[in-house]
């Protein structure tokens, strides 16, 4: 909401290059498509909810062929928070689902305030309905570890799928063994066994040490480098002059995958270009565990 407001003013800006760093919502794509020119100074980088959506709902076709999610009856529960990314990401992983595992039946779809930290009655009201498997989208860490605590408390037997929360410094540390198997997304560095991640993570350290390192830190270099290659082609600083015409024609090849821009001003997010991998928390360590060719390890049923 914060990123569609300033969006909303940014032709008032015209020399300005506008570039966000993690904005999820489809909003963004469907304003820029209807009126480019409007929005010719505005990206966003990383990912959709579509790419969220789509990544889930094939993920959870592999792992359920692989045996280690049972998704037998199709039922999915969603709590997510009350923002246009969880919402948009609700609907982008029912489509996905209907695509990859020849549908679903969402028995439960709870939004609750972002920061919110008690879920006792969402998580009491999705135990009677019994889902194989629920999907949760928080920003906020407290958010996350909260709910990770009080499924853990309450003793239940679903397939558990977090989106972003897991990212945030502190989140194993805090959670402990209540988010033991937890599957989220997306796991876009992996700072504990990929060498090219942890000696970025080491430089990040070396200049700030008390620094909570996580994938923002990759996201935001990734894309201040993305600017400084388009200021070099564009040769001036302003926006309409050439500025946002250089940005829009970056091919930018980071650690984590190769970032290009497509005509709505959002990342291709695929295998040959930004890939939106999924990680388990395994032995309190996270692992890559889907797509198969980036996993750094097999991934294991929750309970």
């Amino acid at each position: 909401s914060n990123a569609l407001a300033i969006m909303d003013i940014c032709n008032q800006y015209p020399d300005v290059l506008f570039t966000t760093v993690e904005c999820t919502s489809d909003n963004f794509s469907q304003l820029i498509s209807a009126d480019h020119d409007r929005y010719f100074n505005f990206f966003k980088p990383c990912f959709n909810s579509e790419d969220y959506g789509t990544n889930f709902g094939e993920m959870i076709a592999d792992l359920s062929e692989e045996g280690v999610i049972d998704f037998s009856n199709k039922t999915v529960a969603y709590i997510v928070e009350d923002t246009d990314a969880g919402r948009s990401c609700v609907t982008a992983c029912e489509a996905a689902l209907e695509e990859y595992c020849g549908g679903s039946t969402t028995v439960a779809f709870e939004v609750v305030a972002q920061g919110t930290t008690d879920f006792y009655s969402q998580i009491n009201k999705i135990k009677a309905l019994d889902p194989d498997v629920v999907m949760t989208y928080f920003v906020p860490l407290n958010s996350g570890v909260a709910y990770c605590k009080q499924t853990y408390e309450l003793g239940t037997d679903w397939t558990d799928v977090g989106f972003v929360y897991p990212m945030k410094a502190g989140f194993v540390e805090q959670a402990g063994e209540a988010c033991e198997g937890l599957i989220w997304f997306p796991q876009m560095a992996d700072f504990e066994h990929d060498e090219d991640c942890i000696a970025f993570g080491e430089k990040v350290l070396e200049m700030f040490p008390d620094a909570g390192l996580t994938a923002i830190h990759l996201s935001a270099y990734n894309i201040m480098y993305m600017v400084k290659e388009a200021l070099e082609a564009a040769g001036t600083t302003s926006a309409q002059d050439g500025l946002a015409e250089a940005y829009e024609n970056v091919d930018y090849t980071a650690i984590n995958g190769r970032y290009v821009f497509k005509e709505d001003h959002t990342s291709y997010s695929s295998a040959e270009y930004l890939p939106v991998t999924c990680a388990q928390v395994q032995n309190q360590e996270y692992y890559v565990v889907w797509p198969f060719e980036y996993a750094s390890a097999e991934a294991v049923p929750q309970n």
